[in-house]
C-alpha cells in the first residue's frame, strides 16, 4: 500500500529493485537458510521441485517476514517518475485539505470528531475581539 500511495501521490510510475539490494539479499538469504530444515536434502516446492535446489524462503521467522514488511525501503528501489522533477507532484503548493471544506486546523483535534470546517459567524468573531484580556 506505501508503493501504491507512493505512486498515486508523487506520481512515481514504476518501482525496480537496484541490483546490489537483491544481490545482498540474495547472499544474506544464502549465508542465513543452511541453519534451517529447508536445506534438508528433500523435493520440495521450495527448492524448485529438486532434492538439492537453492531454497527460495524468507531468511527468518513469518513474524519476522509480516514485520519487515510493514515499512518500504525506500533505498533498495530505483524509481520512474512521470515528471522530469521529483518535486513536480507538489503542484500549486495547496493541500486539496484548504478548500475542499476539511477542518483547517484538523492538527489542534477535531470538534465532535468530525473534519470540517467549523461555520463561524460574524457576531461571534465581533463578541470575541470585543472582549478585554
Amino acid at each position: 500500500m506505501q508503493m501504491l500511495r507512493k505512486m498515486s501521490e508523487e506520481r512515481v510510475s514504476s518501482f525496480a529493485p537496484t541490483q546490489d539490494a537483491v544481490d545482498d539479499f540474495a547472499e544474506h538469504r544464502r549465508a542465513f537458510l543452511p541453519r534451517t530444515a529447508w536445506t534438508s536434502p528433500c523435493r520440495s516446492w521450495f527448492k524448485q521441485g529438486t532434492v538439492d535446489g537453492e531454497p527460495m524462503m524468507w531468511p527468518g521467522s513469518r513474524i519476522h517476514f509480516f514485520e519487515t514488511m510493514t515499512t518500504v525501503r525506500w533505498e533498495d528501489y530505483h524509481l520512474t517518475r512521470l515528471e522530469k522533477n521529483r518535486f513536480a507532484y507538489l503542484a500549486d503548493g495547496f493541500a486539496s485539505r484548504e478548500s475542499d471544506g476539511r477542518d483547517l486546523s484538523w492538527y489542534l483535534g477535531l470538534l465532535d470528531g468530525r473534519d470540517v470546517q467549523p461555520k463561524i459567524k460574524d457576531e461571534d468573531v465581533r463578541e470575541f475581539m470585543m472582549k478585554d484580556g
